[in-house]
């Protein structure tokens, strides 16, 4: 779930503890399955890192396929802001 608010014309977003959108991102892509998510996301509880730095760190996926998949996610994510702050906003 995301919670998004807007304060002086930026748009701010939240997610819901436990979200791990961008990994959902990865099984939509095919780049993970489930299971990898799973492993990454307990790694990551015990390091301390990042989800794609966990991910590269251990080998689950290179640092080049880590980039790539970062940026089209941030143009996804970004996507999706905009079109909710629109639904909610009743805008086009």
């Amino acid at each position: 779930m995301m919670y998004i608010f807007i304060e002086k014309n930026f748009i701010y977003y939240k997610l819901k503890k436990g979200d791990s959108m961008f990994g959902e991102f990865l099984i939509l892509k095919g780049v993970i399955d489930k299971v990898t998510l799973q492993n990454a996301l307990e790694l990551q509880k015990k390091i301390g890192k990042m989800l794609g730095e966990t991910l590269v760190e251990s080998g689950m996926i290179p640092q080049e396929l880590l980039d790539q998949y970062l940026n089209e996610h941030l143009l996804f994510r970004t996507q999706e802001i905009i079109n909710e702050f629109d639904d909610d906003n009743n805008r086009i």
